[in-house]
């Protein structure tokens, strides 16, 4: 990483020298785990996030806590701006700056692990290809999307934050069924869509 960068991030305030001390001293052991690249640790989520998801980070912690619990986010549709994947990675280098565990994984990457009982249980786990329509490559077995309901399930008991996209809404109803509508339709993930954009 540049020196150049993470000097910017300290003389913003972003980072500190004292605090993130720790972070620092295994950043790549870090963000190599977190599943991103170390670039989204020392830039803010600013600049691929909008207000709404800055909103969510800066209460990640207490989201769990309310009287009425939230346990996730969801990007659905078209997102403009940037891309979803980088969102998430800059979502994921923010709660890394807190010291909250975090972890990005395709859906692909949750389907193996969860099959090979070796699924990782972070505070926060984004996946940026949680449905995509057919026409974007996007399908899986009956018996994933049972293991996958099963997941945020667990997550949701746990207390757990969870953050999809979702490409196409109807679509994800049609081929993962009312469950996961019900699931995510909810006031329980906050709603990320097109016409939100960046701060």
């Amino acid at each position: 990483m540049s020196v150049q960068m993470q000097q910017a991030a300290y003389e913003s305030g972003l980072m500190s020298a004292t605090y993130h001390e720790r972070l620092v001293a295994d950043i790549k052991g870090v963000v190599q785990q977190a599943g991103i690249n170390e670039t989204y640790v020392w830039t803010s989520m600013r600049k691929h996030c909008g207000s709404d998801e800055v909103k969510y980070v800066s209460n990640i912690k207490l989201h769990a806590e309310r009287e009425d619990p939230i346990f996730g986010m969801a990007y659905v549709g078209k997102i403009s701006g940037s891309a979803v994947n980088d969102r998430m990675m800059a979502i994921a280098g923010a709660c890394l700056r807190s010291y909250i565990n975090a972890k990005v994984m395709t859906l692909q990457e949750v389907i193996d692990a969860m099959k090979s009982g070796l699924m990782p249980s972070p505070t926060v786990l984004l996946i940026p290809n949680f449905f995509l329509g057919r026409g974007d490559g996007g399908h899986i077995a009956d018996w994933e999307v049972s293991s996958l309901i099963g997941l945020l399930y667990k997550r949701q008991q746990e207390g757990k934050q969870t953050v999809l996209y979702v490409s196409d809404w109807a679509g994800m109803k049609a081929q993962y069924g009312q469950v996961f509508e019900d699931h995510i339709a909810g006031n329980k993930f906050v709603k990320i869509t097109s016409h939100m954009t960046k701060e």
